[in-house]
């Protein structure tokens, strides 16, 4: 779960520093994760099993996925791929 979570997490941050053409989303990103992880998300559902709610648990893979494949469809739909972002943001 941990390399599905690394996966996901490397599309959706990688596409945000490439469109803001700069590190900060991906520095955001991460606190947020940390927090949501490891601060919230414990708290809501507490008394649960760490393979549910752990930081790299189901609940947390199938968000993190869900995410990945939203944003993958966006960018499909609009007809932008991946290198098309990279050269954009290249293009100072």
């Amino acid at each position: 779960m941990f390399c599905v979570n690394c996966g996901c997490d490397s599309y959706l941050w990688g596409w945000a520093c490439l469109r803001a053409r700069s590190l900060w989303p991906a520095v955001w990103f991460h606190c947020f994760h940390n927090w949501f992880s490891q601060f919230l998300f414990p708290r809501l559902f507490s008394g649960e099993s760490e393979l549910w709610t752990g930081e790299h648990g189901l609940f947390a893979t199938a968000a993190h996925l869900f995410v990945a494949l939203l944003l993958a469809a966006l960018l499909r739909r609009r007809g932008e791929g991946w290198w098309d972002l990279v050269a954009r943001s290249r293009a100072v």
